[in-house]
């Protein structure tokens, strides 16, 4: 089978009804989940495409080899579908805003989900905290002991 062309998967139902489209290239970067075979529900991050035989591979999804290596398992573009589109590449949020547009829907580029900075995670950690909670230092843990001492 000899297949140069790019490698269509199918999109997931929310992304049907967000782009207007059932299926679009896949990329190295897009979010896929398998549905179907031995490895069914699994997902992950493309790693590479295989547009010739028409394969994907995914990231931590791998097989052991005969001299107990690991390899990136190929599977077949039919078995998965894109559950998010990486649209970092200007010129393919552009086809697929073309798409879009001739079902009349309008593609807007969303931002990446950002992590929150560490110290907005420390600040919302203390604010979790009870009053009342807080650790006791190691100072004011050996006072009472100390006293404890003297009085005996």
């Amino acid at each position: 089978m000899l297949m140069l062309s790019k490698v269509k998967v199918s999109l997931s139902n929310e992304l049907k009804k967000k782009y207007g489209t059932s299926s679009f290239p896949v990329t190295k970067g897009d979010i896929v989940r398998i549905k179907s075979g031995s490895r069914k529900g699994e997902g992950g991050k493309i790693d590479s495409v295989d547009h010739r035989h028409g394969t994907v591979i995914i990231d931590g999804i791998t097989l052991n080899t005969a001299d107990n290596k690991q390899k990136g398992m190929p599977i077949d573009h039919s078995n998965v579908v894109i559950t998010r589109l990486d649209l970092s590449n200007p010129d393919r949020l552009e086809k697929l805003r073309e798409k879009a547009s001739r079902k009349n829907i309008v593609v807007e580029a969303e931002p990446e989900p950002e992590e929150a900075a560490p110290e907005e995670k420390i600040a919302e950690s203390e604010a979790t905290q009870t009053p009342g909670a807080e650790e006791k230092t190691v100072e004011e843990q050996e006072e009472p002991l100390e006293e404890e001492k003297n009085d005996q």
